[in-house]
């Protein structure tokens, strides 16, 4: 179980990395404090530190991750699986292949927190 929760907490830096161009275009617009982004700044931030305690296999992330979970589907910033839609761009002119991925990405978000749903009863919870 440790080892999903390290994949995770290594899925979780490659959304910073997949939404970094998009916040530093955020921060150059000046529309940072449109109410969108005042709650997807924080969020784009707190996958360091889900990342970061994920890669650990500490409680926190976890935790941390269940706080997300909502708002990353929402704003769809920091999709665990958010790098599979950019096998869309091969197809610019198809929107039904972004609409599938985007449907397969948000079907894996939920497989994610079922996973992490299950270590945490497993491995923090057992007496």
């Amino acid at each position: 179980m440790e080892k999903l929760l390290i994949l995770f907490g290594l899925l979780d830096f490659v959304a910073i990395i997949k939404s970094f161009q998009m916040m530093i275009s955020l921060f150059e617009s000046g529309k940072i404090l449109y109410w969108t982004n005042i709650i997807s700044v924080p969020l784009f931030f707190s996958l360091l530190f889900s990342g970061f305690f994920l890669f650990k296999s500490s409680n926190i992330g976890m935790w941390i991750y269940y706080v997300q979970f909502p708002f990353r589907l929402i704003y769809t910033i920091g999709l665990s699986f958010g790098f599979i839609l950019l096998f869309s761009r091969l197809f610019p002119e198809n929107k039904y292949i972004y609409l599938s991925l985007f449907i397969l990405c948000a079907i894996l978000e939920f497989a994610r927190l079922i996973a992490t749903i299950l270590i945490h009863k497993r491995e923090f919870h057992s007496a």
